[in-house]
């Protein structure tokens, strides 16, 4: 057999033992964190009530999310009337379910986002405007475990009255180096948890609740900051 016709043949053998992306949860067993609640007062705001993350983070993927495909999980905080204009995040607390590296090094690539997008918009990519971010990695085999990013310098919200403040949790497609990584949830609280994962047919932020049975996945991102109010204003957009 020719070079060309066993690469072909390799490659066309590893396509078809591989598992197309889709939504699913870590098979792994990793066992219980205990509860920490997420910090209150001035400064504070948290959809969550309890900021350790437990296992059952849906995200897209391929062999029981063994790698992890692009995804994005977004929290929308729509803040209450009377928050002082020049407000800011100084930092963002998230959970972190599950690492596991291909390579053995730390998987690296994932990124807090801190957007702002008018009060009366939709939440599309289209309508973010980015105003801080932090860029982390995590070492192989970390496991329910939370972690403090600081936004430097803090995200400004310019006009709070008109604005909301967005966070995003990124991860970049991990399949390539045969790694994965899934962000913190649990189910406390309130507050609708948005993904977008692009290999999951889900190119914009949806609901996590309308792609399956995970109405009880918050993803945990509590942030912190100057000026924030101690409450939220309840609000939809259809």
């Amino acid at each position: 057999m020719s070079k060309t016709l066993l690469a072909l043949s390799v490659g066309l053998f590893c396509a078809a033992g591989a598992q197309a992306a889709s939504f699913s949860t870590t098979t792994q067993s990793l066992g219980n964190a205990p509860a920490a609640a997420c910090p209150t007062g001035p400064g504070n705001l948290s959809y969550n009530t309890d900021c350790a993350p437990v296992q059952g983070t849906v995200a897209c993927g391929a062999d029981g999310l063994a790698t992890t495909a692009e995804n994005s999980y977004y929290r929308r905080y729509v803040l209450a009337a009377g928050t002082t204009p020049g407000a800011s995040v100084s930092s963002v607390h998230i959970g972190i379910e599950s690492t596991t590296s291909g390579t053995g090094s730390d998987v690296t690539g994932m990124e807090v986002r801190v957007y702002t997008i008018p009060t009366s918009s939709a939440l599309t990519t289209a309508n973010l405007t980015l105003i801080g971010s932090a860029p982390f990695t995590s070492p192989d085999g970390n496991v329910l475990a939370e972690l403090d990013l600081p936004i430097s310098p803090a995200a400004v919200i310019d006009d709070p009255a008109t604005k909301d403040i967005v966070v995003e949790l990124f991860q970049p497609d991990l399949e390539p180096s045969a790694s994965a990584f899934v962000f913190g949830s649990n189910g406390t609280g309130s507050g609708i948890t948005y993904l977008r994962a692009p290999d999951c047919a889900t190119p914009e932020p949806a609901d996590i609740a309308s792609l399956g049975p995970f109405s009880a996945v918050k993803i945990i991102a509590a942030l912190a900051g100057q000026g924030l109010p101690v409450s939220l204003q309840d609000f939809t957009i259809e």
